[in-house]
């Protein structure tokens, strides 16, 4: 008895294209980019004593300002949820893991924008 072939990677792209899956799991990894952005935005915009410590993200933000800076991040949040989902076709639990992982780490780095910016910014305690 014949097996299947595996698919080959154009048929990978195309089934990625039609059948989205971890959709809990992409909604929160695009959440917390999403506060990435605006975090990273806002310290950027309320002093010097802030900068973008991603040296290509930073490179963005020179050459096109804060736009090209957020298109690159929103770039890439857009490139690692694809590259899961052709991932997902083999390996759904490989691919569920990189959106966790992803999530954590990226939830971490919001964690730590907020705490710089009650700290240094327009949110700052007044300690007593």
């Amino acid at each position: 008895m014949k097996g299947r072939k595996p698919p080959t990677l154009w048929e990978d792209i195309r089934g990625v294209l039609f059948r989205v899956e971890h959709i809990a799991e992409t909604r929160a990894f695009i959440l917390v980019n999403v506060l990435d952005i605006v975090m990273t935005w806002r310290l950027l915009t309320i002093g010097d004593h802030f900068y973008e410590s991603n040296p290509v993200a930073n490179f963005f933000l020179h050459a096109w300002g804060p736009k090209g800076m957020v298109y690159f991040k929103l770039g890439v949040v857009a490139f690692v949820c694809i590259i899961v989902q052709i991932v997902n076709q083999r390996r759904p639990d490989r691919a569920r893991l990189i959106l966790t992982l992803g999530t954590l780490i990226v939830g971490c780095v919001v964690i730590y924008s907020l705490v710089l910016l009650i700290r240094h910014g327009d949110l700052a305690i007044p300690v007593i």
